[in-house]
């Protein structure tokens, strides 16, 4: 019998999102590129991404720096919020996944940086 993974806490840092407004009704829809850092168990991970379908969210699933972590924007609950699911791949048969709602601000509607750390637990399916 396989054991199963213990869950794994990861922090989102510094989130940066670059966005247009896709159809001129002011509600910066279309996510043109994302970079954060996560705190994981064993150190800091970069995450980027600047190739988004339209519409961007959900968005496709983007490696990190570390290619055993990767994320995705899950969804947009509101103007200034997103999703942010970010997967571990532990091993083949072990994957971890969690979801954290990043809020963000101006200092123009076009880029918005994250407010506050946001934590999200991973687990395995």
């Amino acid at each position: 019998m396989e054991s199963r993974a213990s869950d794994e806490q990861v922090t989102i840092n510094n989130a940066v999102f670059v966005r247009q407004d896709g159809n001129a009704n002011d509600n910066w829809d279309t996510i043109t590129s994302v970079s954060l850092s996560l705190t994981t168990p064993s150190g800091s991970v970069n995450c980027n991404a600047s190739s988004f379908p339209d519409p961007s969210v959900p968005s496709n699933v983007y490696p990190c720096a570390d290619s055993t972590y990767s994320f995705q924007i899950s969804s947009r609950p509101g103007y200034d919020l997103y999703a942010i699911t970010v997967t571990h791949k532990v091993s083949d048969s072990v994957t971890l996944t969690g979801t954290a709602n990043v809020g963000c601000n101006g200092p123009i509607p076009m880029s918005c940086s994250q407010v506050g750390s946001r934590q999200a637990t991973l687990t395995a399916a």
